[in-house]
């Protein structure tokens, strides 16, 4: 596995539409570093809202404060010498920008894939299938729109024909 720019990295901060593969990325590129005895945390939007209860809720507002939170939370844990893996999904590019501003060693990766793709092919949760047909509020990339990343060191297209081996190599290959 190629060393270069994971020395210079404190945060992989991955990102892209639900369903796009963040969680599942973020798992598997822990295990890959941790077997090259890495310190390795991930923290993933899902889980952290499991931790913190239903506070904030899935508006625009309460995702910025979630995404804030994350933020803040992986600074710190990078400030202490530890790699960390961001999962999250964000609505606003300047939530980005604070993360280039402000944490040292930033690499910021894009699941590109559209909503199209998504809803028929990975949406597991149902979540645009239920906000196509107003059941559900508040998803982005339907109720809310999603703004692409700005400049993301690396961008991916999710598809069918990637595995996750591929999608891990293009992004240690990097």
């Amino acid at each position: 596995m190629p060393d270069h720019w994971m020395t210079n990295t404190s945060v992989i901060w991955i990102t892209g539409l639900s369903g796009s593969g963040k969680t599942t990325i973020a798992t598997a590129l822990a295990g890959e570093l941790r077997s090259s005895n890495k310190a390795v945390v991930v923290l993933d939007g899902d889980h952290l809202r499991q931790v913190f209860g239903a506070d904030p809720d899935y508006s625009i507002a309460g995702r910025e404060r979630q995404v804030r939170r994350l933020q803040r939370l992986a600074k710190a844990i990078s400030d202490q010498g530890v790699i960390v893996i961001v999962a999250a999904l964000y609505p606003n590019p300047e939530l980005l920008s604070w993360n280039r501003q402000n944490i040292d060693k930033y690499y910021e990766i894009y699941l590109r894939a559209s909503v199209e793709f998504l809803s028929k092919n990975r949406d597991i949760k149902g979540l645009y299938r239920k906000a196509l047909v107003n059941e559900i509020d508040d998803v982005v990339g339907v109720q809310i729109p999603w703004v692409k990343p700005e400049s993301p060191d690396l961008i991916i297209p999710v598809d069918d024909s990637l595995s996750i081996d591929d999608i891990l190599y293009k992004i240690l290959s990097n």
